[in-house]
C-alpha cells in the first residue's frame, strides 16, 4: 500500500507509569492486533511507533523520526493518531481531546456513537509527540479521556497520580480502558478503510476564516489581506465539493485522496507551526494559528506608531506565505474535482 496512517504513543514513563503510558501502550497493542485480523479491508497501511524521549527529551524521539524520514512521511502519511493515558480511573469526560480542525468531524462522530457524549474538541497543544505538523500531517488525540472537575484543582485532568510514584495498577479502570480502546480502534478503522480520506477542510476554512476576518477589521487601512479572505472562500467551496463527493470511480477516489494529502502539506503548517516546515517550534505553549503572528503584531501597534513601517514588512511577508499556501492547497483540491 502506497499510503499509511501513523499510530503512535510514547513508551517512556515517570515512575511506574501504569496509566501514563502503560494504558495507552496496551490500547495500541490491542488495536493493532484486531486491525491486523482485517487487513483485507484496508485501503492503506498502518505504521505503529513507540517513542522514547517524550518527557525528558520533549518529543525528541518523534522529532528525530520526522527529520530522518521527512520525505517518506511527506509522500505516504495520511494522518497521525496519538494515544496517551487511556483507561484512567474516574476518567469519564470524552469531550475535550485535542483534534486538528479537519479531523474534528471524525472524532465527534466516533465519540458520540460509542459513548453518547458530544465531542467539543480543543486545540492541540505542543504535546503528545505532535512532531509532524511541519510535514503537514493532520493529527488527532493524545490524552483521550479526562477527569471531571472536582473540589480539588489538579495539575492535570489525567488524575492526581499522573507523573507521580502512585501511577500504579489500581488507577486503571478496565471498563474505561475498553471504552477508550474502542474509540481509537474505530477511528483507525475509518482512516484505514474509508475510500475517501475523512479530512473535512470546510471545518478548517471556517476556523481560519474567523481569524482572518478579525484581522481584516484590525488592519483596515494598514495592509490589504483580502487575498487571504478570497482564498479561504475558495477553499471552503472546494472542500465542500469533496465532502459531498459520492459514488466516485476508483480513479477519481485516488485523485481526491492524493489531492487531500497535497493540500494538507500546505494547510497543516499554517494552523500549527510558525510557517517553517523543516524546523520544529519549541515544545512550549504557542498561540492559535501561529503563522498569523506577523499580521497580529502589526494589528497590535497603535495606528500612528513610528515602527509601523518595519512591522508592515514582516506582515506583508506573512500575508504572502499564507496566500501562497492557500493557493497551492486550492490548486490541489481543484485538480481532484476535474472530470
Amino acid at each position: 500500500m502506497s499510503h499509511s496512517c501513523c499510530f503512535q504513543a510514547n513508551h517512556d514513563t515517570w515512575h511506574f507509569g501504569v496509566m501514563d503510558n502503560g494504558g495507552a501502550n496496551a490500547t495500541m497493542l490491542e488495536a493493532a492486533r484486531l486491525l491486523a485480523l482485517q487487513t483485507r479491508d484496508w485501503q492503506r497501511g498502518l505504521r505503529i511507533c513507540f517513542w522514547s524521549g517524550h518527557s525528558h527529551g520533549r518529543y525528541s524521539g518523534s522529532a528525530w523520526y520526522a527529520d530522518e524520514y521527512f520525505d517518506e512521511l511527506d509522500r505516504r502519511c495520511v494522518a497521525h493518531v496519538n494515544v496517551d493515558s487511556t483507561g484512567g480511573e474516574g476518567a469519564s469526560i470524552l469531550t475535550n481531546s485535542g483534534v486538528i480542525d479537519e479531523l474534528k468531524p471524525l472524532a465527534a462522530d466516533t465519540i458520540e456513537r460509542l459513548t453518547g457524549q458530544k465531542h467539543a474538541g480543543r486545540r492541540h497543544g505542543r504535546a503528545a509527540d505532535q512532531s509532524f505538523w511541519g510535514v503537514g500531517i493532520p493529527s488527532m488525540f493524545g490524552s483521550l479521556s479526562h477527569q471531571p472537575p472536582g473540589p480539588v484543582k489538579m495539575l492535570t485532568a489525567l488524575g492526581w497520580w499522573w507523573h507521580t510514584p502512585h501511577d500504579t495498577e489500581e488507577h486503571i479502570d478496565p471498563d474505561n480502558l475498553l471504552r477508550d480502546t474502542q474509540i481509537v480502534l474505530e477511528v483507525l478503522w475509518r482512516l484505514l478503510t474509508s475510500p475517501i480520506l475523512p479530512l473535512d477542510y470546510t471545518v478548517y476554512a471556517e476556523a481560519l476564516g474567523k481569524q482572518v476576518a478579525r484581522l481584516q477589521t484590525e488592519l483596515a487601512g494598514r495592509i490589504d489581506i483580502s487575498v487571504l479572505a478570497n482564498a479561504i472562500d475558495e477553499l471552503r467551496v472546494n472542500a465542500n465539493a469533496i465532502v459531498k463527493a459520492k459514488d466516485a470511480s476508483a480513479a477519481k477516489v485516488a485523485r481526491i485522496n492524493a489531492s487531500l494529502m497535497r493540500a494538507s502539506r500546505h494547510l497543516v503548517p499554517l494552523n500549527y507551526t510558525s510557517g517553517e516546515r523543516f524546523h520544529h517550534d519549541p515544545a512550549l505553549p504557542h498561540p492559535a494559528w501561529p503563522s498569523l503572528e506577523g499580521l497580529r503584531a502589526l494589528a497590535a501597534l497603535p495606528p500612528a506608531s513610528p515602527e509601523t513601517a518595519f512591522y508592515a514588512v514582516h506582515a506583508r511577508q506573512v500575508r504572502n506565505r499564507l496566500a501562497h499556501a492557500l493557493s497551492q492547497a486550492n490548486a490541489a483540491l481543484r485538480a481532484a474535482l476535474e472530470d
